[in-house]
């Protein structure tokens, strides 16, 4: 199982260095498209709103990934597994962004984008991403004190795919009804969030923390210390099956 495990991350991981080597263009793409759009809509405060928008994520991407960590990390009573779900947010966030960068240009056509554009789809992305982690982990971190960590791990994934999956679903479809506004900004937020979330919901939810969260056994609950419990290192049994 360990190899097996192993080549799920390493899978996993390698989708994220391509998505985000093969869009690394990104920011300049999009910088290039802010500069553009303010020079010809705005051409007297193009400067100013390109400041205006790169103080805002400055202040409010390191802010939102600290309270976000903080909080995760009383829930969870873990320092490692916070690290390790805002990890997979960040890299879930870099492959829709540059997926997105890449769809703009060569399938919608679009010319530009609004400055304020990577600071909305972080703040879409991130809140909506998160939850499917805490939902996950939370439940891994019930079943741990009755398992050891790959036990736990493989119930909570079994109890919580569907209704992750069909959440996920949903709320891609919702967003990607933006699609259909006649305003570029809302199709591009649209796009993007419901990309991010499907990207989220079907890879890193089902495959890569799942993985992560086996492979690093019970070093994820560090600094806290799992007690040895009864069940550890038992091979699961159906409920009702003779063990």
């Amino acid at each position: 199982m360990g190899k097996r495990l192993r080549r799920m991350v390493w899978a996993a991981i390698t989708f994220w260095v391509v998505a985000i080597v093969a869009t690394g263009g990104l920011a300049g793409k999009l910088g290039s498209a802010e500069k553009n759009d303010a020079t010809t809509w705005l051409p007297k405060s193009a400067e100013s709103t390109q400041n205006s928008s790169h103080h805002d994520r400055n202040l409010v991407v390191p802010l939102v990934l600290s309270v976000v960590f903080l909080i995760t990390a009383i829930l969870l009573r873990s320092l490692v597994a916070p690290a390790m779900i805002l990890s997979t947010v960040v890299l879930s966030l870099a492959a829709a962004l540059g997926v997105s960068a890449v769809a703009f240009d060569k399938l919608f056509g679009f010319h530009g984008a609004d400055a304020a554009f990577p600071l909305w789809t972080f703040v879409f992305l991130v809140s909506l991403g998160i939850d499917y982690s805490i939902f996950l982990m939370a439940r891994i971190r019930e079943e741990s004190t009755r398992h050891d960590t790959t036990t736990a791990t493989v119930i909570a994934a079994r109890t919580t795919s569907g209704t992750i999956t069909a959440a996920g679903v949903v709320l891609a479809g919702t967003f990607a009804a933006l699609l259909t506004l006649p305003l570029v900004f809302a199709a591009q937020i649209g796009f993007a969030v419901a990309f991010g979330v499907l990207l989220d919901t079907f890879v890193v939810r089902t495959i890569l923390v799942p993985a992560l969260a086996m492979d690093l056994g019970d070093r994820l609950w560090w600094p806290r210390h799992r007690a040895n419990t009864p069940n550890s290192g038992r091979e699961l049994v159906s409920p009702g099956s003779p063990e």
